[in-house]
């Protein structure tokens, strides 16, 4: 390992997480969910308004470090891997998961956490539960049938195939492949794209997506209704349609 487990910096408004074991493809251990927990911890600050996730040197993240853990009881460990896992996908920040190389087991339900997955056309994408004698974890029973449907995702785990970059974006486990030396521009042209935007309306356009999956159309109606009361006051929502008003005068 080459300093910290994970690595944080702030520019403008957007906040670069890096898993930093790139001796272990970045798999995950309990120093690096400590790290990890910092992480999502300093990314609810005020000064925060997108973050960047992605690995150091070739991997995304392979799951969780089975040589590390190899002693220690599964569920209090699970458990710390699952409180960030929430940690994160419960910011109400945009999360860009920018995966530049191989992600397996848990290393894809960790890219697929985040609200946006950015693949570099050198990545892959390895199911490795149950060849490793394991049930799928950390989220991922909840995350890939959303991503691709759950018999897609039956198949998949059961064979544990390797899926290219391009094979997990035809499926949608993606949105979009990138070559490789555009993957971090890319991944930070989308999140200072968020960060400009008014951040109460991202965070409770955030929240209206993810509880869409659990409500009834009227219920979801009434949501938007609620939410849209809640940023109308805002200041800068009427910035933002001040600017607007600006723009179309001007035409």
């Amino acid at each position: 390992m080459t300093g910290p487990p994970v690595l944080t910096r702030l520019v403008g408004a957007v906040l670069e997480v890096t898993l930093n074991r790139p001796g272990r493809l970045n798999a995950v251990d309990g120093a690096m969910l400590d790290a990890l927990s910092d992480a999502w911890s300093r990314s609810r600050e005020d000064d925060v308004r997108a973050v960047v996730l992605t690995g150091a040197g070739k991997g995304f993240c392979a799951g969780g470090d089975i040589i590390a853990s190899a002693d220690v009881p599964v569920a209090p460990l699970l458990r710390r891997h699952n409180a960030n896992l929430l940690a994160m996908a419960e910011l109400a920040k945009p999360v860009i998961s920018a995966v530049n190389g191989t992600a397996a087991g848990s290393g894809i339900s960790l890219a697929c956490a985040a609200d946006i997955c950015l693949a570099s056309d050198r990545a892959r994408f390895v199911p490795a539960f149950l060849q490793h004698g394991y049930v799928p974890d950390v989220g991922a029973t909840y995350f890939l049938p959303r991503r691709i449907g759950e018999q897609r995702t039956m198949v998949w785990l059961s064979t544990g195939r390797r899926l290219s970059a391009p094979e997990a974006h035809q499926w949608g486990l993606v949105a979009e492949v990138v070559e490789h030396l555009r993957l971090m521009e890319r991944a930070w042209e989308l999140a200072t794209t968020f960060a400009d935007l008014p951040p109460k309306a991202v965070a409770m356009t955030k929240g209206l997506l993810a509880a869409s999956w659990r409500s009834s159309l009227a219920e979801q109606l009434d949501r938007e209704v609620a939410a849209q009361e809640g940023v109308s006051g805002a200041p800068e929502t009427l910035a933002a349609r001040s600017a607007a008003r600006e723009a179309i005068r001007a035409r």
